[in-house]
């Protein structure tokens, strides 16, 4: 009797065992029957092609984008090769690329052409090889993404490449694949793949997320989809999911919608997000498909940046062009006066102090033409000595009682070959910059001197050349910058400054402009410490005089009757052109636009010696109008006057840059009509 029921006991034991075993199967079945549904459904919104081949090159499965795209049918591509389904120039590109996965037995990408119904296309095909138990290669398995778009983009625009992204749009077929190449496939993708469940946990991700989010696959299973949004945006998520699971209505379902991540380390960043959703066991799952689109949205803050730098560009220059013309007037009233009075006169002293402030301000008003770039450069002897003592009473008001001016002149100081308006501009910028760094006030020293740069100082700085130099110091007693920030201050649109104060272009124009005139700056900074700026520009001999400090020469009358045809849209300034030529002897018609130009040609004949014509007339392009009318007079001279030097930068004939003096008209009239 022991026995028999040592015997039976022992059958109960085994009945139980087969009854763990069939549980614990059933388990393995539905976690499998789990990883191949989110497989498949990844594989359905897939807009790739997927195919897998045997080391023969026998299809042996492919994706309905596959069949889609080539107008096959599974069966008809099943067992078949490259060289049985396409044309033999593209089969053998295919099989080279395949024989080449197998023999180094590693992952690579391939850009391959393939003919669809409507023409050429272009993928980028990324293929792998799988291995068997024996660790032997028995097949290549390959994602091909269409980039035929993104080619031609690459061709035409930076702008179109950035703007450029994938469509998940269209259903793929079945895939029966294992779970390790579900795997695989996902870990290939550049976008991050995240399955999340009902409760938002995450329930897988793929090795992009990883790198997107600078998690590790470990710390985001099992926990909830929030931890990758930033705080604000969590009571939203909530309001999202709760309604879409109360009601169905799809909100939060899309494509292409931006999000916001946030990063193991804090950092916030914009996401271009596509969420779709999938059922599996009686339990709904969603699976998002990420893109860091960061780099993307920062050129797009860069062109409107600038498109905003452009405006603005466009009115300044506009603005400086009118006040130009208004500042000529001026100017030609002081010549004219001037030229009546002798110097003993009390009056003499106080036109040419006129004079001079009207011909700094048209200096000012060719910086906003630099700005606009309706100006080139004129490069002239400066004494950087009288520069900055004359812009210092400028830089008062600009900093404030706040912040003290130092400046330490160099009573031998070299001339250099500079744009005085660039030169300023320069000093503008740094001196703002420095006026941010010291909010609660400082010093800001400006210190010239001569120096001589040899070849040792060339070997510590690249940009240095040997010889002479008149330096700018421009040092503070701000805040001061790090390393990293003085490695970037350089940049266009880099800036420390809080949105809405500070465009980022203030050192970028800085660094542009003392280039241009042939020299460099450089930079030492430390936190707390303040910042100090040294320009190095090439020295010239002697100093140029200043202009305007000397009466301009008596006039004296030269014409000899001579026809002049004067067309300018301004009528106080045609009226005193008119006033001083027939003064000095000369025969002339003032017109103020084209039309009134040509009328007067046709009824009092083209037999003029000269035409004085501004470049911008309301209704037409002066120099055009001058050619027309020169076809019928040979003989007739041209003289063209602008307030823009880059209207004249494709042409050769004689002109005049608005605002002049009364001199300068008469000495180009007298070399025309000599």
């Amino acid at each position: 009797m022991p026995s028999v029921r040592k015997f039976e006991h022992l059958q109960q034991r085994i009945v139980e065992l087969e009854k763990a075993l069939a549980a614990e199967r059933s388990r393995s079945a539905a976690a499998m029957s789990h990883g191949e549904a989110i497989f498949q459904h990844v594989m359905d919104h897939a807009p790739a092609v997927v195919f897998m081949k045997d080391v023969q090159g026998r299809y042996l499965a492919v994706n309905h984008r596959f069949l889609e795209l080539y107008d096959f049918d599974y069966e008809g591509v099943i067992g078949q090769t490259d060289d049985e389904l396409f044309p033999a120039e593209i089969a053998q590109v295919l099989q080279a690329n395949d024989t080449k996965v197998i023999e180094e037995g590693q992952s690579f990408q391939f850009e391959e052409v393939a003919f669809h119904k409507d023409g050429p296309h272009t993928y980028l095909t990324l293929k792998y090889p799988a291995y068997d138990a024996e660790e032997r290669v028995y097949a290549v398995c390959g994602i091909a993404t269409d980039i035929t778009e993104r080619k031609v983009a690459e061709e035409e625009t930076l702008q179109s490449r950035l703007t450029l992204r994938a469509r998940v749009a269209e259903r793929t077929a079945e895939l029966k694949e294992s779970e390790e190449s579900f795997h695989a496939i996902m870990d290939n993708l550049v976008d991050g793949v995240i399955t999340i469940d009902e409760r938002g946990e995450i329930t897988s991700v793929n090795q992009a997320v990883e790198g997107i989010f600078q998690y590790a696959a470990g710390e985001l299973i099992g926990r909830n989809v929030k931890k990758l949004m930033p705080e604000p945006y969590h009571s939203e998520h909530d309001s999202y999911v709760g309604h879409y699971l109360h009601t169905g209505e799809k909100k939060i379902i899309g494509i292409g919608r931006e999000a916001l991540g946030q990063r193991k380390d804090g950092e916030v960043f914009p996401i271009d997000l596509a969420v779709c959703e999938f059922a599996q066991g009686g339990e709904r799952f969603f699976s998002g498909i990420i893109r860091d689109i960061t780099q993307r949205k920062h050129l797009e803050e860069q062109l409107l940046q600038a498109q905003k730098m452009e405006s603005v560009g466009r009115l300044a220059g506009g603005i400086a062009h009118d006040f130009n013309n208004q500042i000529g007037i001026i100017l030609f009233d002081v010549d004219m006066m001037l030229n009546g009075l002798s110097e003993p006169d009390p009056l003499h002293e106080d036109l040419l102090k006129i004079r001079k402030v009207l011909l700094r301000s048209a200096n000012l008003t060719r910086q906003l033409l630099v700005f606009s770039r309706r100006q080139p450069m004129e490069m002239q002897s400066l004494d950087l000595n009288r520069q900055v003592c004359e812009l210092q009473r400028m830089l008062d008001r600009l900093l404030g009682v706040d912040i003290a001016i130092q400046v330490d002149l160099a009573d031998d100081l070299a001339t250099v070959w500079a744009d005085g308006g660039n030169i300023d501009q320069v000093l503008i910028n740094l001196a703002i910059n420095a006026r941010d760094a010291m909010p609660e006030g400082g010093v800001l020293e400006i210190k010239l001197q001569n120096v001589v740069i040899d070849a040792g100082y060339c070997k510590q700085h690249t940009q240095a050349r040997p010889g002479p130099y008149v330096q700018m110091c421009i040092s503070d007693t701000g805040t001061g910058m790090n390393r990293k920030v003085v490695q970037q201050i350089f940049d266009p649109f880099f800036t420390t400054k809080e949105v809405g104060k500070g465009t980022g272009l203030g050192l970028s124009v800085v660094y542009g402009i003392v280039q241009a005139h042939e020299g460099w700056v450089t930079v030492e900074s430390r936190v707390g410490e303040g910042t100090r700026f040294e320009i190095y520009l090439p020295a010239l001999v002697s100093a140029a005089a200043e202009e305007g400090d000397a009466a301009p020469d008596a006039l004296e009358k030269t014409g000899r009757q001579e026809r002049i045809l004067f067309v300018d849209d301004e009528a106080e300034f045609r009226e005193r052109i008119e006033r001083l030529l027939v003064q000095q002897g000369y025969q002339v018609e003032i017109c103020s636009t084209a039309v009134e130009a040509r009328s007067v040609c046709e009824q009092r004949g083209t037999d003029f010696d000269l035409i004085i014509c501004d470049v911008a007339l309301p209704d037409g392009r002066g120099h055009e109008l001058a050619d027309e009318l020169a076809e019928n007079n040979p003989q007739m001279q041209i003289l063209l006057i602008t307030g823009y030097a880059d209207h004249m930068a494709d042409q050769s004939l004689p002109f005049l840059l608005k605002p002049f003096a009364v001199a300068e008209l008469l000495d180009k009239v007298r070399q025309l009509l000599p």
